[in-house]
């Protein structure tokens, strides 16, 4: 390809994770246009460039000045597939950061993704596995298991849960679920069965979303053991499976707060979850009935500096977006004129129009071509 040899093959390994996804698995069923509520993601990606990659990068920067290795920095970072997710900064051009530091950046998320992933780190098997053999072990003889194979009415309220949940995440989060989840797995036991592992974090940012307050927990983790299903996860936690899960789920249990959830009465804490989460939702729902893009884009601000939190409690430091930052919303025209010049006017027709192996290599070239603009002096783009 025409940048190989002009950027570390680690870096082009990174992008390559992101274009290949776009590429091999969401262009022939959704075509190369992302999730678009409640604004397209690629809007939003346009001003992480603005603030967030900076804000992360000069945060572990900091952390590994104070002493920190890359292995303890990652679970300052909650899961694997929210790093995996950097990778789409480089769809657009990156402010705040010279060549050199944009490229160690893309380094560190490589080396961070082998901090938290066994062997696969882009998984390219389609598992996602941040578990060993003796966590397995452990997490099968620790916790009490509660077989729904003949209770239909208790299969159905843990599916509803999980659905709750995921919109839930999709909301707090401004439609990147992954800020606050991270499905793992799957992870083959005997006769056909597989565990499935859905770790929920970050549920009450009462200093964003005042109301979250209603929600019970700030972390949630179901265990699921299916049978004769095949369950597919990608590097940035999309979950598919051949067949609707409900049908083949054996077994559940729930732990919240870290703590395993009383299974004697597994409907009545089922009830009391969805009454209060649902209390929670609507009343969020309620609340961005009225929002415009500039509200979106301030919740955004709020929560990715959230989302560094623990990091910067390591550090001591305030984690609150600073005072100039607020004003950043005001940019959503120029960052809407961008994604409309330059993603789906050139990236989008690159995907639709070439062959899938040719489609790749040139898309991996425009976004290489976004980071070789900085080392040439030039943010605007990779017309």
């Amino acid at each position: 390809m025409e940048v190989k040899g002009k950027l570390p093959s680690k870096v082009i390994d990174v992008l390559d994770m992101a274009v290949s996804h776009i590429v091999y698995d969401r262009a022939p069923r959704l075509g190369p246009s992302p999730p678009q509520w409640p604004m397209p993601i690629t809007v939003i990606n346009w001003f992480h460039t603005r603030f967030f990659v900076r804000e992360i990068y000069n945060t572990i920067i900091t952390l590994e000045k104070r002493g920190y290795d890359l292995k303890e920095i990652a679970h300052f970072l909650w899961g694997p597939s929210v790093i995996s997710h950097w990778a789409y900064f480089a769809q657009c051009p990156i402010k705040g950061l010279s060549y050199e530091e944009v490229i160690d950046f893309f380094e560190k998320t490589a080396d961070l993704l082998a901090c938290l992933r066994i062997d696969d780190i882009f998984c390219k098997s389609y598992k996602n596995i941040l578990w060993n053999e003796e966590n397995i072990r452990h997490t099968l003889n620790e916790y009490e298991y509660i077989s729904v194979r003949e209770n239909e009415t208790l299969r159905d309220m843990f599916v509803r849960l999980n659905v709750m949940l995921w919109h839930y995440c999709g909301l707090i989060n401004v439609g990147h679920h992954v800020f606050s989840h991270e499905f793992h797995g799957p992870y083959n036991l005997s006769d056909g069965k597989v565990l499935l592992v859905r770790e929920y974090y970050n549920l009450k940012p009462e200093d964003v979303w005042n109301f979250t307050k209603e929600v019970p927990y700030r972390s949630l983790m179901t265990l699921e053991i299916y049978k004769d299903l095949q369950i597919k996860i990608d590097a940035f936690n999309h979950l598919e499976t051949t067949e609707p899960l409900p049908s083949h789920l054996e077994s559940f249990t729930v732990v919240v707060n870290n703590r395993e959830f009383d299974g004697k009465d597994p409907e009545s804490f089922m009830k009391v979850l969805f009454d209060k989460m649902g209390r929670a939702l609507n009343q969020g729902i309620l609340l961005i009935r009225n929002f415009d893009k500039k509200d979106w884009i301030n919740k955004v601000i709020w929560m990715r500096h959230l989302y560094l939190k623990p990091a910067k409690d390591a550090l001591g430091v305030d984690w609150r977006p600073k005072e100039e930052l607020l004003s950043l919303p005001d940019l959503i025209g120029e960052a809407e004129k961008y994604v409309l010049e330059y993603i789906v006017k050139q990236q989008y027709p690159v995907v639709m129009k070439n062959p899938p192996d040719i489609a790749k290599e040139k898309l991996l070239i425009l976004w290489c071509n976004n980071i070789l603009s900085l080392k040439e002096g030039s943010y605007e783009g990779n017309a």
